[in-house]
């Protein structure tokens, strides 16, 4: 996808996004990998033809070798327990699916390596393979398990359970489920009754130590796209409304959504207070848990529906950046940052209704906003000084714009108490100040997406445009 607002509005037809949607994604790419699950593995030894070895190649696995060609170059080496997989952080393994001992072995390095070296390569192999087989027949499976990722390893896991007592199984269960993203789609309810039975007296003494100082009623919130378990059935939530936001727009081309619910602190399954991600662990299906608010986060197909709509306002403001006198070229606050912030402007003014004296204030604004911050720390003073440069640039200056510049750098009550000060201000210019303000904050997904604190936008349709925002970042070209 590309967002290229130098060309005529005409650019942005329902082509162009067509185009787009036909070519797979790299939040597709990895959300495929990571949901992977068991029956995504190839045998080396079901792959005997040449058509066979290309069909897989398009699909993306690392194979180079027809079974025959296998056998003759890695004779030593059990053909029937070698298998490739689609994530590229284990492209192929060994794996014994009756004692489900695994072990890494690269084959497309192996093959790489010199014929006068791939006996002794191939030996080294099977010391580990024995040694992994000797320890899961002992019932140490932690070796095995760490061989997989997101779907597959929770799979995994499952299939330990099911032939062993698996030792620790709830915080092992927990360790893996916090530190992968996708994959928790294969864990069943069955299975996570089955791992909370397992929950120790130490691990429940935990448990109620994270949750000591939250309330009985605690509310969360989940954030999430097309990639993402539906929320209905989701055991994973936080207590921070940024770290859904976050999980709302960080992949994906929408829409995307934040959910807002409560649930009793007696149902909490775990909490990691600690945790980045202030991550909650809750049963969607507790007698407690309910759903308070669905939000969407609009996404490309809102940008496909509002870009011809603003466009033509968008490139009659943005040829005047072209002339304006910035006091450095920084990429963080220079004439794409003014640009984006044009067009969020265009955008919430769009979905407000505002009046076209509100619009033309608004985009004024952000052409003159940072044009003389000559840094790129905090800074109070820009605002004035690019207040004077828009006053010294244009006859008959507005004094809203004045004032947005002034006071868009500087904290909400302070520019409030100015509003009340200033009649030519007054109400108007308070509101239009909310709207300017995020739109510039908006745009800190420059920095991170988590640097947009919807707990600080003004407006609620300012908190559903994160995505847009992302989307806008990454593909906007002037």
């Amino acid at each position: 996808m590309a967002i290229h607002l130098i060309h005529p509005p005409q650019s942005f037809d329902s082509q162009f996004c067509k185009e787009d949607k036909r070519r797979m994604t790299l939040d597709e790419i990895y959300y495929n990998i990571s949901e992977a699950t068991f029956s995504a593995l190839v045998c080396q030894a079901d792959i005997r033809t040449k058509a066979e070895l290309k069909k897989f190649q398009k699909k993306g696995y690392m194979v180079n070798l027809t079974a025959d060609q296998f056998t003759q170059t890695f004779p030593l080496l059990p053909i029937d327990k070698i298998y490739y997989s689609p994530s590229p952080t284990q492209i192929s393994l060994y794996f014994n699916s009756d004692s489900l001992a695994a072990v890494p072995i690269l084959i497309p390095h192996l093959f790489l390596v010199p014929p006068t070296e791939r006996k002794e390569k191939q030996e080294k192999y099977l010391e580990a393979i024995e040694k992994e087989e000797i320890k899961v027949a002992k019932g140490d499976y932690r070796g095995s398990l760490r061989m997989f990722t997101n779907a597959m390893c929770l799979e995994y896991l499952e299939m330990v359970v099911k032939r062993v007592d698996f030792q620790n199984l709830y915080s092992e269960f927990f360790r893996i489920y916090r530190k992968e993203t996708f994959g928790f789609s294969v864990v069943s309810p069955e299975f996570m009754q089955h791992i909370l039975e397992k929950k120790t007296d130490k691990d429940k003494e935990q448990t109620a130590a994270a949750l000591r100082n939250l309330p009985d009623t605690i509310t969360i919130f989940r954030g999430g796209n097309t990639f993402s378990v539906p929320y209905d059935r989701a055991f994973s939530w936080t207590t921070d409304i940024n770290t859904a936001s976050f999980f709302a727009a960080r992949q994906g081309n929408g829409p995307g959504y934040i959910v807002r619910a409560d649930i009793g602190k007696n149902e909490v399954i775990e909490y990691f207070p600690n945790h980045s991600e202030q991550e909650i662990i809750v049963n969607p299906t507790s007698r407690s848990f309910q759903i308070q608010e669905v939000v969407e986060v609009k996404g490309l197909a809102y940008l496909d529906k509002m870009l011809p709509i603003v466009t033509p306002e968008f490139h009659r403001y943005r040829e005047e950046l072209y002339y304006l006198n910035f006091a450095q070229k920084s990429a963080v606050h220079g004439m794409e940052h003014e640009a984006r912030v044009l067009l969020h402007c265009l955008l919430l003014a769009y979905e407000l209704n505002l009046p076209q004296e509100d619009i033309d204030s608004l985009c004024t604004a952000a052409l003159y906003h940072d044009v003389r911050r000559d840094n790129d720390g905090v800074d109070e003073e820009h605002g004035a000084m690019g207040k004077d440069h828009y006053e010294e640039s244009v006859q008959n200056p507005d004094p809203v714009v004045s004032f947005l510049c002034e006071f868009h750098c500087l904290p909400d009550e302070v520019g409030m108490k100015r509003a009340r000060e200033r009649m030519e201000i007054g109400e108007r210019g308070a509101r239009l100040l909310h709207v300017f303000k995020d739109a510039d904050a908006l745009d800190r997904v420059r920095f991170k997406i988590q640097d947009v604190d919807l707990n600080q936008m003004r407006l609620e349709i300012s908190k559903t445009m994160v995505l847009v925002a992302r989307l806008v970042f990454q593909n906007l070209k002037i």
